[in-house]
């Protein structure tokens, strides 16, 4: 039996032939409805509608079994959709993962889009966002791994409860170098992690709004991409509103301690809205 798409929920639905398609779900397409002829008084069939509303809604081969469910109302440039995830399994291991699964949930929501919509463009972004925050963590280690040995591995560091012991000019310097070089490296992960920040927020819209135009196409409600945006940086905004307590000896430590777990929620809210709008897409063009 020739199986369509409801232009309106997406629901698949089997017509037979002849039948005007209704969607159950919804009940599309049920004004227009014209039964089936009875075998016994075919000549008491009604007649066909002026308008089908199903064919109003870009659908080809309207009982042609060679038509498949999954190509009605299917963008024009429309490529394989991308794979349907957990929003919860992937806030989840947003959290337990310290860092690694958001490196790898980033790479592969652009490549996926970028599949599906080769106009997004956001692969290439969000590839460098990942690239960009391993070497900021490589910078950071590094650094932290020179101040270490700087001060921990040197006499002067082990003789610090001798009294009688004076570090020499060479043992100074290799601490001033060091720490100079520990600086340098955390001045450059500075400096990574803020172009770092930039890709992903540039990859992040295009995908964003990438699926807000599918939503839409297909009548669903679309993502707000400035709301998303607004909490994805909550952390970073959090931090500037941090400042002006961090004097404050009791009250400062509280106030900033609450707007860093904000910022965090926040930001969780982001990717897990973003999920389900791709989710949505995706079950849409046949993921199950």
């Amino acid at each position: 039996m020739p199986r369509v798409r409801c232009p309106r929920c997406s629901t698949v639905v089997e017509v037979a032939p002849g039948e005007t398609p209704v969607c159950p779900a919804c009940g599309y397409g049920q004004e227009h409805a014209v039964p089936a002829p009875q075998a016994a008084a075919p000549q008491a069939a009604a007649p066909a509608p002026a308008v089908d509303p199903w064919d109003t809604e870009g659908r080809a081969g309207y009982g042609s079994p060679a038509a498949p469910a999954a190509a009605v109302g299917a963008s024009a440039d429309a490529g394989p959709p991308g794979k349907v995830r957990s929003p919860g399994i992937v806030v989840l291991l947003f959290l337990v993962t310290f860092g690694i699964y958001p490196l790898i949930w980033h790479w592969k929501t652009g490549v996926e889009t970028d599949a599906f919509r080769p106009s997004t463009r956001s692969a290439g972004m969000l590839k460098g966002y990942v690239w960009l925050s391993i070497v900021t963590m490589a910078l950071s280690l590094i650094a932290i791994a020179i101040f270490l040995a700087a001060f921990l591995g040197s006499e002067a560091f082990q003789n610090l409860e001798d009294p009688n012991y004076e570090p020499t000019d060479e043992e100074v310097a290799e601490i001033i170098f060091s720490a100079i070089g520990g600086v340098l490296l955390l001045l450059l992960s500075v400096v990574t992690s803020i172009v770092a920040l930039v890709l992903q927020l540039m990859g992040l819209w295009r995908v964003w709004g990438a699926a807000a135009d599918e939503q839409r196409r297909l009548g669903l409600v679309p993502l707000n991409t400035t709301l998303l945006l607004l909490f994805l940086l909550s952390p970073v905004i959090a931090s500037f509103i941090q400042f002006p307590f961090a004097f404050i000896p009791v009250l400062g430590v509280v106030i900033s301690w609450l707007l860093s777990i904000a910022g965090t929620v926040l930001m969780l809210i982001a990717f897990y809205k973003t999920q389900v709008g791709l989710n949505q897409i995706w079950q849409a063009h046949g993921t199950p």
